[in-house]
């Protein structure tokens, strides 16, 4: 019986799956939604967040017009005043000019929420060019502690993969790695197919210090001491190494591993006319590589050789003398993992094929993230599960035309990036302007290199999402201005001088690929209250900051409409269909590296500096880093900063986010809420019964900063468990909203809050990517 509801097909992007969803409207009011049974991803089912969507888009706390403060910042009470949307943006353009004019483009910080698990993923990319017209180089997130190494913007030294991200057919794979990825809560549909090849009989390995919802589904679960992940990936190399499971053909022929490198700098030796040589092991001299040599040259992977007085090893050999300390006995030491089964695992991995490999945000919260995750990379390189179906690939997502506007940034962008100023070298050679955010708070507090005078933030809880909240708060109180939009009141808008109340995406438009459809994804409803989408306020400023050309005049649908033009379609043709357009995307293709180049008749390789899958880097080393990832202990750790342990006897980790989360968000929407009321410390049942603690106890967590005096407190209740180590404590991020319908208050952001990203001091960080170390940091647990 037609009652007058309309269906409308869409999907979520409250986390990087985009499941297909089907909206019920009635007179212009959601009723309810559902997952659409046609979408590929999901199937026909949602998690909670999107069977939320009634809830989030009526929520009564939401943001509802544009505020400016009238007291001065340090007051308790702001003083907001309502104003219009035209004041609000035109007082944004006029101090954006004013702070660019006086202090240069880089003074102003355009800062962005989460890429994968927001709207952010789609509009970002207009928001990253307006900063690009702007003239800033100083644009950034949260990517240097969530997908780092992984896709933001990869390992571009090592893979070429430089903003490709992991693609593993588990149709096809007999084994997955999994790394600090709790899959089955972060996207349920890609963790489905994961249990599918389970049925079929692939093994699943999880590497966790938490036994997690994933972790439980595991063939066999590794729980390390957390970040020690490298000291287990070099032991794996040992063993691989020992027992010969590596594939030598793959090394030599598509590897650098074979490439003579100088005992007296660390620099590759050159050859007659080619940048790089190899020991011929068949005629017992060297030969040049170009990065290719003929088939009939028989390079070596071992050994020690001398070329015109000068001594040299294979960079093969060079990696083998690195992990030949790191036998899994002194590797059961360091990680808490037993030797037999890391040798276990190196067995299977090796030979499994085809073997895959993934990681995520686990990955990139300590102080050697970088060569941690180029060790694990490693593993499917000298297996030879690289670029096969069922190994580890790296692609694009489907091929919109690219739209963030590089190309108007001013020539020095990169000299003048806040990363390059800090010396994060390897950030600046792969021209990053996305930086860890420490760097911008040190910035406006110190003015050092320059000052950061000003700041945009959109969709992000940039006080509570990233490490040492207490100086994050401090630095935007000395903004010259702040201006924050957000569906909700965050506590970052305590020293902001603009608020901006935004659209949920239900309420948005974009277009994006939600297979099996190119879709048109228009607002559920309208827009409520006097809330906009992000893109819009970002199409407006565009126009009264002189860039409305560059912006298609303020037309959202020809800004699509280019979106799609790879696709020669239009936002109109999308539209015409509910569902969208069928589209099937290219099959995945492996091995292209091989393909013969028809200028040069020589292999394409890869986009790394030699051209090869890189063992050894000679660019880290000419960066002055180590060009091999050399085992290096967590900084702060039990065993590098004992003397920090001696008072702060816990390691603290954290990163888990349950499915009914988005980040910091949702936590206000009570059918969420109720899933997990309150925020909890998961502490071992031995540790606590020592502590005279009990299930439910108040309990006051505090850390220390480099110096050994307190760097914060917060307060959870303890949840007794066997799934942590009875050394390790572990807390869930995100946590400050409140929920009024349960009678539930804010939490706060500071001390005395329940937002871990408060107990750390962000001076602990990865010298080449810039992460902080935060995976194992001292704490200490008390009973209140």
């Amino acid at each position: 019986m037609n009652d007058g509801t309309e269906k409308i097909f869409s999907y979520c992007i409250h986390c990087a799956a985009l499941c297909g969803v089907v909206a019920h409207v009635k007179d212009g009011y959601l009723v309810k939604v559902e997952g659409d049974p046609e979408a590929s991803n999901n199937a026909g089912t949602l998690c909670p967040k999107g069977l939320a969507a009634k809830q989030e888009i009526y929520h009564p706390e939401r943001l509802k017009h544009p505020m400016k403060r009238t007291r001065p910042k340090g007051n308790a009470d702001p003083g907001w005043v309502r104003i219009s949307w035209d004041e609000a943006l035109d007082t944004i353009a006029e101090k954006m000019k004013e702070i660019k004019e006086r202090y240069g483009p880089e003074a102003f910080f355009f800062q962005k929420g989460s890429t994968d698990g927001s709207s952010g993923t789609e509009w970002y990319r207009f928001f990253n060019r307006l900063g690009s017209l702007y003239g800033t180089p100083n644009f950034g997130g949260t990517g240097h502690i969530c997908c780092y190494s992984r896709s933001c913007p990869g390992l571009p030294l090592h893979l070429g993969n430089k903003g490709l991200h992991p693609s593993i057919d588990y149709e096809k794979t007999n084994l997955i790695l999994l790394v600090g990825y709790n899959i089955l809560h972060t996207k349920p549909p890609l963790a489905r197919r994961i249990l599918d090849a389970q049925r079929r009989g692939a093994k699943l390995i999880v590497v966790d210090p938490l036994l997690s919802h994933t972790a439980a589904k595991a063939d066999v679960w590794l729980a390390l001491r957390p970040g020690t992940d490298l000291a287990l990936f070099l032991a794996l190399h040992h063993v691989i190494i020992r027992e010969r499971l590596y594939d030598a053909d793959f090394l030599t022929s598509w590897t650098n591993a074979p490439f003579l490198v100088r005992e007296d700098n660390g620099q590759f030796l050159d050859g007659t006319g080619a940048p790089y040589r190899v020991w011929d092991s068949k005629r017992g001299e060297p030969y040049p590589a170009d990065p290719w040599f003929p088939s009939h040259v028989q390079p070596a992977l071992t050994g020690s050789y001398t070329v015109n007085g000068v001594r040299c090893k294979p960079a093969w050999q060079l990696f083998a003398e690195m992990v030949e300390p790191c036998s899994p006995e002194w590797a059961q030491e360091v990680t808490w993992v037993p030797a037999e089964e890391i040798r276990r695992l190196a067995r299977i991995y090796a030979t499994t094929k085809p073997a895959s490999t993934d990681w995520y945000n686990g990955l990139h919260r300590g102080s050697n993230g970088y060569y941690t995750a180029v060790a694990l990379a490693l593993l499917s390189v000298v297996t030879g599960n690289w670029d096969v179906p069922g190994g580890l690939s790296f692609e694009s997502d489907v091929s919109f035309r690219d739209v963030k506007g590089s190309e108007f940034l001013p020539r020095d962008w990169v000299g003048k990036s806040l990363v390059a100023a800090a010396g994060f070298k390897v950030r600046a050679h792969n021209k990053e302007y996305v930086g860890p955010m420490n760097l911008v708070a040190d910035a406006i507090l110190t003015e050092r290199p320059y000052p950061i005078k000003g700041m945009l933030s959109l969709a992000s809880g940039l006080a509570t999402s990233n490490p040492n909240s207490k100086r994050m708060m401090e630095a935007l109180g000395h903004l010259g201005f702040l201006a924050v939009g957000d569906i909700w009141q965050t506590p970052a808008m305590a020293v902001a001088d603009i608020v901006l109340p935004c659209a949920t995406a239900w309420e948005s438009e974009f277009v994006n690929f939600n297979p099996p459809y190119l879709m048109y994804r228009r607002p559920i409803v309208k827009a409520q209250y006097e809330s906009w989408p992000d893109l819009k306020i970002v199409f407006e400023l565009a126009k009264r900051l002189g860039y409305a050309k560059q912006f298609w005049d303020g037309d959202l649908h020809k800004a699509f409409d280019e979106m799609l033009d790879p696709f020669k379609l239009t936002v109109a043709e999308l539209a015409a269909s509910p569902k969208g357009v069928r589209f099937e995307p290219p099959q995945p293709r492996h091995k292209t590296y091989a393909t013969i180049d028809e200028k040069t008749g020589k292999p394409k390789g890869f986009a790394t500096p030699t051209g090869r899958l890189e063992i050894y880097s000679e660019k880290l080393k000419s960066l002055g880093y180590d060009p091999l990832p050399y085992w290096r202990e967590p900084e702060p750790g039990p065993v590098s900063t004992p003397e920090l342990f001696r008072e702060f006897p816990l390691i603290l980790s954290s990163g888990f986010k349950p499915m009914y989360w988005l980040h910091g968000q949702m936590r206000a929407v009570p059918w969420l809420r109720e899933c997990q009321e309150e925020p909890l410390i998961l502490i071992n049942r031995r540790t606590a019964s020592k502590l005279q603690i009990h299930d439910g106890d108040q309990l006051l967590v505090e850390t220390p900063k480099r110096d050994g005096t307190v760097q914060g407190f917060i307060r959870l209740k303890a949840l007794l468990t066997e799934s942590v180590h009875p050394q390790v404590v572990y807390i869930p991020y995100g946590w400050w909203q409140g929920c009024e319908s349960l009678g539930l208050k804010d939490h706060g952001a500071l001390d005395g809050s329940a937002n871990v990203n408060n107990l750390y001091d962000d001076s602990f960080t990865d010298p080449l990517s810039g992460t902080i170390g935060m995976a194992s940091y001292p704490c200490r647990v008390r009973k209140e």
